[in-house]
């Protein structure tokens, strides 16, 4: 497994991290008119806004985890997890202020936060797979 180690090692993580971070902001402040048109059923959008941040806790939890060298501290879940909800509250608003195609809407919020919940309950009982 040291291959795999490797591969996941602090730098790549926090790379990868951070451009998916900064690959969800620029989608969730581009304009709708410049994304292609989909007809989705109704609430499908809290499903990918779950989707999404659900991904976005889990990389950065796997990057905690390789960081304080395979161990997860309740102190950094939680901090992850309040940074994500203000990330979530901070791009509806500016989703409001900034585009002229998007409003802001509080049930994204609690969408982005649920998705950030699921993410940490399901990476606590896989993270062994990352971990020796």
């Amino acid at each position: 497994m040291p291959d795999i180690s490797r591969l996941l090692g602090n730098k790549f993580l926090l790379a990868l991290a951070i451009i998916y971070s900064l690959g969800i902001t620029v989608l969730f402040l581009m304009p709708t008119s410049d994304l292609p048109k989909m007809h989705l059923p109704g609430g499908f959008d809290k499903i990918v806004h779950l989707l999404i941040h659900f991904g976005l806790v889990c990389l950065w939890q796997l990057y905690l985890l390789k960081r304080y060298n395979n161990t997860l501290p309740l102190k950094s879940i939680l901090f992850l997890l309040a940074a994500i909800l203000i990330y979530g509250i901070v791009i509806e608003l500016l989703q409001g202020t900034l585009t002229v195609s998007r409003t802001a809407d509080f049930n994204d919020v609690i969408a982005n936060f649920s998705g950030a919940l699921l993410g940490v309950l399901v990476f606590r009982n896989v993270k062994r797979f990352f971990a020796p």
